[in-house]
């Protein structure tokens, strides 16, 4: 973290999205790589002891889109592909889904969180 806060601009801002609680952990985080998810107030402890003074935590998404994540995966190591459809269907679909997701998840505790976005100066 240190390093990060030595090469930010003097100023600038760190705008980051993690994997939020270790009981979440799942095939899709070892499928992109993932290291590890952060413990509530973890990251926002190890950003302040290197230096950063403004730290706020929003929480980003919850079991919804955990699960929707989650099938997409399975289907797409199943050998399933992505089906052939025109661009406009799947703009429209993510569309949909992301209005249903801020409605829904808006509702979501701490608890549902899965992932996290950290703003940090």
């Amino acid at each position: 973290m240190s390093e990060i806060k030595r090469v930010l601009a003097p100023g600038g801002t760190l705008v980051i999205t993690v994997p939020f609680q270790k009981k979440y952990w799942g095939e899709d985080d070892d499928f992109v790589g993932h290291k590890r998810r952060y413990a509530p107030g973890e990251l926002e402890e190890k950003l302040k002891e290197a230096g950063f003074s403004m730290v706020k935590t929003y929480r980003l998404s919850g079991r919804i889109e955990r699960f929707l994540t989650l099938m997409s995966l399975r289907y797409y190591l199943k050998g399933g592909g992505s089906p052939k459809l025109p661009v406009w269907f799947y703009r429209v679909t993510n569309y949909i889904i992301f209005l249903f997701l801020i409605a829904a998840e808006s509702h979501i505790s701490w608890d549902g969180t899965t992932r996290i976005l950290v703003v940090a100066r």
